[in-house]
């Protein structure tokens, strides 16, 4: 028999409505993918009030939640002030704190990001609970929202276990960083020009080929003649360098009505326009294939290698150069006008293979964490289940190895 319990929030977890009294001035933020993060350091700018007297003051350790519904986190996400110091978040949020002889603070924000939890409170949100990407949560709908909660000594059995996965998930993505920052110092060593090189601008080696607009009603069909890419299919898994996933293609029949520009397998595609576009993305097409209106592609003439010119807009930021306004793009014209030191072609050829090794090299590390993301989520929903159970034994084995 099951010896877990299912608490209500509020049976073990207490309201923090504390006002900024104090005078604290770090204000802080809660991201889907980050947690609690400093203010200006998310946004890059203060955008919190010149009066911070209304902000909830938390204390080290305390809990809030931000209802902001986004794509990662559809119900909010629930965070802790992990930063040492005391800090301030916006009243739109809600604070708690839990009660420590009932709940270990770890596996407390293991349980409170669980699907249990929020499964529970979407079930008591009322009709209409977005409102302009903010759940219209109550503190009686929150704080009623069930917990799964185990005793103490299987609550730190499991704390102990997801730990060991996250240290393994900080050194990967710690050494994915440095793959990273060793590609990038790798291409700007590569790419110093030479005596010998000659400068040309982007103009003369590819033709920079705009993407059409595709129709809603031609999208989503899986198969086809001609894969049609948007911006947003670049960041699926599998098409971090190469297009290799496909989720819309033309048909036979729909070809006609778009009337698409096909690009060659080895044009280097990349956003034009707003946010996407300062994403810095740089992609290569694996096959003919077409894009949307958002992507611009340079076909490639006989004077440039794909892998070298990939590394080359690799190298280049095009929110430096875009047209100032509301939106930020770039254009023909302006990519045109980029200028590029190209080598002879067998130095370009041995250039680009070496770069594609450390891609390759980042991608594997890369995909490694991925996994190990995915293994790590799916052991902490097995856990919080109660589907994986870990013996009282693990105590003994945590003794001998102390």
């Amino acid at each position: 028999m099951s010896d877990w319990r299912t608490f209500r929030l509020d049976d073990v977890a207490d309201r923090v409505a504390t006002k900024n009294t104090a005078g604290y001035t770090r204000v802080m933020t809660v991201s889907a993918g980050r947690g609690l993060v400093d203010q200006e350091e998310y946004f890059t700018k203060r955008v919190a009030s010149n009066d911070l007297s209304g902000y909830l003051a938390l204390e080290p350790g305390d809990f809030v939640y931000n209802k902001s519904s986004s794509k990662d986190a559809p119900w909010g996400v629930i965070a802790r002030n992990d930063s040492g110091t005391p800090a301030l978040v916006t009243s739109l949020y809600i604070a708690f704190r839990p009660r420590t002889d009932i709940v270990d603070p770890d596996f407390f924000l293991l349980a409170c990001n669980s699907s249990t939890f929020f499964d529970s409170l979407r079930g008591r949100l009322r009709e209409g609970a977005r409102a302009h990407g903010l759940l219209n949560v109550r503190l009686q709908e929150f704080f009623a929202a069930d917990v799964p909660i185990p005793p103490l000594a299987e609550q730190h059995r499991i704390i102990d276990l997801v730990a060991s996965v996250d240290a393994q998930v900080e050194v990967l993505d710690r050494e994915c960083a440095s793959a990273l920052s060793a590609l990038a110092a790798l291409r700007r060593g590569l790419l110093q020009p030479r005596s010998h090189w000659e400068t040309a601008p982007i103009s003369e080696l590819a033709i920079t080929a705009t993407g059409r607009a595709f129709p809603n009603r031609y999208q989503g069909s899986p198969g086809g003649v001609l894969p049609y890419f948007k911006v947003s299919d670049m960041v699926f898994e599998g098409n971090e360098r190469e297009m290799k996933v496909a989720p819309n293609w033309l048909t036979e029949e729909s070809m006609p009505a778009v009337k698409p520009r096909v690009c060659p397998a080895g044009t280097v595609i990349f956003p034009i326009i707003g946010a996407a576009m300062l994403t810095e993305k740089r992609r290569v097409l694996t096959c003919d294939a077409a894009f949307d209106q958002n992507v611009m592609g340079l076909i490639l003439g006989d004077r440039v290698t794909s892998d070298f010119m990939f590394a080359v807009m690799s190298s280049i930021r095009l929110g430096d150069i875009s047209q100032s306004g509301a939106v930020p793009m770039v254009n023909q014209k302006l990519v045109g006008a980029i200028p590029v030191a190209v080598p002879p072609l067998d130095e370009q050829k041995a250039i680009g293979a070496t770069i594609r090794q450390s891609h390759l090299h980042v991608e594997s590390l890369q995909e490694e964490l991925r996994r190990l993301r995915s293994m790590r989520s799916a052991l902490v929903a097995a856990l919080l289940a109660n589907e994986v159970r870990i013996p009282a034994a693990y105590d003994r084995f945590l003794e001998e190895v102390a």
